[in-house]
């Protein structure tokens, strides 16, 4: 285990390991983060966010936040705002510019979307990391089931209880396969 702290810490350690690595399958379900901290402001005097319009205000003038720079922010301003900005999607780089080109395998959770969308969704999201396999589920459906595909071509709708066994067995066949054995 390589233990990490930050998205940074994280993108490095993947970096040097697919690099320097020599690894057959790759099943990338971690969790990271899809935003990114990039700062910390304070609304200026007479700034305000209306709850009403959901707008930011200015009583005299337009309305400005102001960066807090430095080590700590004094527990004495009313309110802080976090800007977060999109995190690139470290499964996206393991392909390239990593160089991995053993098998991967991509996992994907959604909310409030339909089974069909989701299988919509989770073949393009396969495409954009040049992944092998992608294994996605809904929120409300985790527990029970995944679909894992595409084999044969098309998502398969699996109990989550066969779900290991499964894509154990997908990724042995597409090693087999890729290293010309099978």
């Amino acid at each position: 285990m390589l233990p990490y702290n930050t998205f940074d810490d994280l993108s490095a350690l993947m970096q040097a390991q697919f690099r320097n690595g020599r690894f057959d399958a790759v099943c990338h379900s971690a969790a990271v983060s899809d935003y990114l901290p990039a700062g910390t402001f304070t609304p200026d005097p007479g700034t305000f966010f209306s709850a009403r319009t959901n707008q930011w205000e200015g009583t005299s003038g337009p309305p400005k936040l102001t960066l807090q720079e430095g080590g700590k922010i004094k527990s004495s301003e009313p309110e802080l705002w976090l800007r977060l900005v999109r995190a690139p999607k470290l499964v996206d780089r393991i392909r390239q510019p990593w160089g991995f080109a053993g098998v991967l395998v991509k996992f994907k959770l959604e909310v409030g979307i339909s089974e069909e969308r989701l299988v919509e969704v989770a073949e393009a999201s396969r495409q954009q990391s040049a992944a092998d396999f992608m294994v996605a589920n809904t929120l409300d459906g985790a527990p029970h089931w995944a679909y894992l595909g595409p084999i044969a071509d098309r998502y398969e709708r699996v109990p989550r209880r066969e779900l290991p066994d499964r894509l154990v067995l997908a990724i042995e066949d597409r090693y087999q396969k890729q290293a010309g054995n099978g």
